[in-house]
């Protein structure tokens, strides 16, 4: 029973699950790529940050950080609307704010499968089913190496077995943290 609660949902569920890991791995990667490109250095407040961006975008409506670093000002001027990345030290703009095009296809690929609304839940049930995945996975590898405690263990078998059981326990604890 257990065998078959992990090979059935994967069979089924492969391209889905593909799908979503490949494109979670390629969004887990965009902040640090985004670091890269970032300006900022040092500590600065909130309030310091405030003042040297209104100094130079009198019409300020909100100011973002991301988890990369770079600062976002998002402002209204004469009747129109702005957005640029902001160097933190002095306010000044850098350039016009543009998100990257492929990082939000990714983005809407991952959440939503282009669907909308019913892509969200067709995202959900693929996270369903890599949970299961994962846990029927662990179960059988327990099984298979005589419990919890041999499961660093060297592994027997053929080339195939071999190579599954290791991907999977390699890949368990990301799994079962995402």
């Amino acid at each position: 029973m257990l065998r078959q609660s992990h090979s059935l949902p994967g069979l089924i569920a492969a391209l889905l699950v593909m799908l979503l890991a490949i494109s979670g791995a390629i969004l887990s990667v965009d902040p640090a790529l985004e670091h890269l490109h970032s300006t900022a250095t040092g500590q600065l407040n909130v309030g310091q940050l405030a003042g040297r961006v209104a100094n130079h975008f009198p019409g300020v409506e909100q100011i973002q950080r991301t988890a990369s670093g770079t600062v976002i000002v998002y402002y209204n001027q004469n009747g129109q609307a702005g957005v640029e990345t902001v160097d933190p030290l002095t306010g000044e703009g850098l350039a016009p704010y543009a998100p990257s095009a492929f990082t939000r296809w990714v983005k809407e690929l991952h959440r939503s499968m282009f669907l909308g609304s019913p892509g969200h839940g067709v995202s959900g049930v693929g996270a369903l089913f890599m949970l299961m995945l994962s846990v029927s996975g662990a179960l059988l590898l327990a099984r298979r190496l005589g419990g919890w405690r041999n499961l660093l263990r060297p592994l027997r078998g053929t080339f195939s077995q071999r190579w599954h059981a290791e991907l999977g326990r390699l890949a368990l604890l990301g799994l079962l943290l995402s």
